[in-house]
């Protein structure tokens, strides 16, 4: 498994490399403004531009929402007490960078907006092809990001499956005896893992018939994150963090850790709360926001 996640981010890196380099290479000199990467912002949605733009955080927040991954397979992380936060804070930090400067680079290579929105083969295709000018030189750009999602979709099974196992080790899934056990040859969780591709082939046909109801999946699955990650610095504020061990091996000053700790409370009602706005107005039985249909759902189940 080590090797499969090396190989992933090195592909990743790679293709985030690769693709920076010849989008503006092919486009040039052709380069939308600055002022219109940074500073046009176009409203579709009819809601306020303030609350619009706080909307479309829900695709960036959704795309930095893996590295809890790490708390899942913490187990066999050498080092953990120290390893993993640092672990969880590269994640973020290469995210930001390097998402930062792909998305700039597909914007100023970007012709026409409106076409890129309305393309049926994705915006991201869209502007490959507008600034390659070649179809089949885009789809072979796009294998670079594919083959990294096929990639990481093991590696997201490969923790689900632990996340399935350690609850149903601590008796907190139905038929816990059974998802618990550790197939004696392969020694691994099978019937945890097995749990686990039995719910993707329940979420795929979903999506096969149904694109809002994934959707609204998706969503509440990010809401669900957001109030996980709140539930420690909650806690921290309402107890006091003196009740973290004095001997941890990673540390956050005491002020900062309480500025940490209500940054992260604040923002994850802020966000519980905007997730669950329809996308647009005015609202229809098509366009809404069926988020909060599945997030009540979920919290019934809980």
């Amino acid at each position: 498994m080590s090797y499969l996640t090396r190989t992933a981010f090195l592909w990743s890196v790679a293709g985030f490399v690769v693709i920076v380099i010849t989008v503006l290479a092919c486009a040039a000199p052709n380069f939308q403004t600055g002022e219109s990467v940074y500073a046009h912002f176009q409203n579709d949605t009819g809601w306020p531009d303030g609350l619009a733009w706080m909307l479309g955080m829900l695709q960036s927040s959704f795309s930095l929402t893996g590295f809890d991954a790490t708390a899942h397979m913490i187990e066999e992380i050498p080092d953990p007490q120290r390893q993993g936060p640092k672990i969880m804070l590269y994640c973020i930090a290469i995210g930001m960078v390097t998402g930062f400067i792909f998305l700039s680079s597909l914007l100023f290579c970007v012709n026409n907006m409106d076409d890129v929105i309305t393309a049926k083969w994705g915006p991201i295709l869209q502007i490959l092809m507008e600034a390659t000018e070649s179809r089949v030189g885009s789809i072979c750009l796009l294998m670079f990001p594919l083959l990294g999602v096929t990639m990481t979709i093991i590696a997201v099974m490969c923790t689900s499956t632990r996340m399935s196992y350690a609850f149903a080790r601590d008796r907190g899934l139905p038929f816990s005896s059974f998802l618990a056990r550790v197939h004696p040859t392969l020694e691994v969780p099978l019937n945890a893992l097995s749990w686990t591709v039995g719910w993707v082939i329940v979420f795929g046909c979903i999506f096969l018939g149904c694109s809002s109801s994934f959707n609204a999946i998706l969503s509440a699955a990010v809401v669900c994150l957001g109030i996980s990650y709140a539930i420690p610095p909650a806690i921290h504020l309402l107890r006091g963090r003196t009740m973290l061990p004095e001997d941890r091996k990673f540390k956050i000053p005491g002020a900062w850790g309480w500025v940490l700790n209500i940054i992260g409370v604040v923002w994850a009602i802020i966000t519980t709360v905007l997730f669950i706005f329809p996308p647009q107005v005015p609202v229809t039985a098509q366009n809404m926001n069926y988020c909060i249909v599945a997030l009540g759902i979920m919290a019934a189940i809980a």
